[in-house]
């Protein structure tokens, strides 16, 4: 097996797994929203909504990175910015083409094009 083929196959997994996570977490935040619709929602509930929620973000902008998308593509105006260490070491552990494609903190800057 070449090299490209032994990369490329670790990216697939890679990515595999990172949409399984995704999804994995998207329909925690939607059991939690809709468990408490309505009524009075605990502060560690809502502690607990905000990191799912960022690390769910994260976990987005890194699939995308990796699939080679601009970011301007996929968060058009964001309000806040994500953690971007986060989104480096997802991108890192899934085995991304880190080395091929832009440092993520060019990729960034994309959103301006």
């Amino acid at each position: 097996m070449s090299e490209a083929q032994q990369v490329k196959g670790k990216d697939h997994g890679g990515l595999h797994r990172l949409k399984h996570r995704k999804n994995l977490m998207a329909k925690q935040i939607g059991d939690i929203s809709r468990a408490y619709q309505g009524k009075f929602m605990p502060s560690h509930v809502m502690s607990a909504l905000k990191v799912l929620k960022d690390e769910t973000r994260a976990i987005h902008l890194a699939d995308n990175y990796m699939r080679g998308r601009v970011y301007s593509q996929v968060e058009r105006d964001p309000h806040t910015g994500p953690f971007w260490e986060r989104v480096e070491a997802l991108v890192r552990r899934a085995g991304g083409p880190v080395v091929v494609m832009p440092p993520i903190a060019e990729w960034r800057r994309s959103n301006a094009a």
